[in-house]
């Protein structure tokens, strides 16, 4: 009998006392403990988005930018909770998310809609129309004018341009 078939038989049994109410847990960790020795189980893939990633759902564009908030993988499938400023916290699949390039993310102040870009100064900043494209007017704010979390989360999406335009 080879390793892999013992470790499978050890894995079995295993789950058999990991549902006894009265078997202690050393039993079922040192089964499967011994079964991962003898046949290493596979290394877990990354999640494709970690936490405080900018996405958009790209079936429904409705939802706007989400952050996200957790990321649970269980028996090998990804869930993505985000929150968006609409529609509040929501579960998603790696497949229905596109990451958002800082650049790329879409604030609400005020009746104001677009993405930052830095001002003129470093007291100010830019909320740029979507679909711009070079010719018209953005609109110039003083970041002191912005609450606590809207500054908080436009200096962060300047921050991260900054890092991804090197």
């Amino acid at each position: 009998m080879n390793a892999k078939k013992i470790a499978e038989m050890l894995r079995e049994i295993a789950s058999f006392f990991a549902s006894d109410e009265g078997c202690t847990n050393a039993i079922y960790d040192a089964q499967i403990a011994i079964a991962n020795e003898l046949d290493p189980p596979e290394p877990k893939p990354e999640p494709a988005f970690k936490v405080g990633d900018w996405v958009d759902v790209k079936c429904d564009p409705t939802y706007g930018c989400l952050m996200i908030e957790e990321v649970t993988q269980s028996n090998g499938f990804t869930m993505y909770y985000c929150r968006s400023f609409k529609n509040g916290l929501t579960a998603w699949t790696h497949t229905e998310l596109r990451k958002l390039d800082p650049s790329e993310v879409i604030v609400h102040i005020g009746c104001l809609e677009g993405t930052v870009a830095p001002g003129y100064s470093d007291t100010t900043i830019m909320i740029v129309p979507i679909g711009y494209d070079g010719i018209g007017d953005v609109a110039v704010i003083p970041v002191t004018m912005l609450d606590t979390a809207t500054r908080e989360l436009v200096k962060s999406l300047l921050k991260a341009q900054e890092v991804n335009n090197g």
